[in-house]
């Protein structure tokens, strides 16, 4: 996604949301948006999209904890 935004952006083409790479992050694609950042030197240096993406990942993490903890077939409290 980084990598099409990148290019429509160079173009000045159609671009891919904010809320859209946002959304993405926060389902879990954060690791690959990282990766993604750095290899297309996209959205490195815009400190609003910074902050809630560093933000997503917190969520993220979050709620896999909270899931991971609260299910009854994988119980981490019970140890």
């Amino acid at each position: 996604m980084y990598k099409i935004d990148k290019s429509a952006a160079e173009k000045g083409s159609w671009r891919t949301s904010e809320n859209t790479l946002h959304f993405f992050a926060t389902l879990g694609g954060w690791p690959g948006a990282m990766i993604g950042q750095q290899v297309f030197n996209h959205k490195t240096k815009k400190t609003s999209f910074r902050i809630i993406f560093w933000i997503s990942i917190l969520l993220n993490i979050s709620l896999l904890t909270l899931f991971l903890i609260y299910t009854p077939w994988y119980n981490f409290a019970s140890y």
